[in-house]
């Protein structure tokens, strides 16, 4: 009987202790699994997660975090003071670290981000969509998503946060992305 239950043990270490099946390389990733994860910020409808230089993620920065937090943790991941400036005929403060993403704050608190031509692709959402996807990456990150025509031109929205399109076409390439206010004129 000891032998039996030895035998038995001995089975159940081999099975725990060994490594978890792996899909294969070219197995597809499921509808809806967001890609690679942003390597430098979360962009979301309701703040942003900045990544740290060493990986991993920060705190999340909501919207109505004070501009004093949000510019001490940004200014200690970026190494350097932001530029500040502020959005024509409104009371908004624009802070800018110099990589085509301004975060914007009103009575001293945060209450947008904008990410222009020229942000890093690591600035994106949580389903990998960032300034230069594709309008058809776009409808594959939600396909109910629609386009429409604006002063601005085409713009969509996912949720909270919405863009601008260089056009209306599948290719046509993400210009802008932004959530809460904005300095747009309309």
């Amino acid at each position: 009987m000891r032998q039996i239950a030895f035998a038995a043990a001995a089975l159940f270490v081999v099975v725990a202790c060994s490594e978890p099946a792996t899909p294969p390389a070219d197995a597809p990733t499921p509808a809806g699994t967001p890609t690679a994860p942003p390597t430098e910020a979360v962009l979301e409808g309701d703040g942003f997660t900045p990544a740290k230089p060493d990986g991993g993620t920060a705190l999340k920065l909501p919207f109505g975090m004070a501009e004093a937090d949000v510019s001490r943790v940004l200014t200690g991941l970026h190494g350097r003071q932001p530029t500040r400036d502020g959005c024509a005929d409104t009371d908004l403060v624009v802070l800018d670290w110099g990589s085509n993403v301004d975060f914007l704050f009103e009575t001293g608190a945060l209450v947008g981000w904008y990410a222009s031509e020229g942000a890093p692709e690591g600035f994106s959402t949580l389903s990998n969509i960032h300034v230069g996807s594709t309008l058809a990456e776009v409808r594959t990150a939600d396909p109910a998503v629609e386009v429409r025509e604006d002063t601005v031109g085409p713009e969509f929205s996912l949720g909270d946060v919405h863009g601008f399109l260089s056009g209306t076409g599948d290719d046509a390439r993400v210009t802008a992305l932004y959530a809460g206010r904005a300095c747009i004129f309309r």
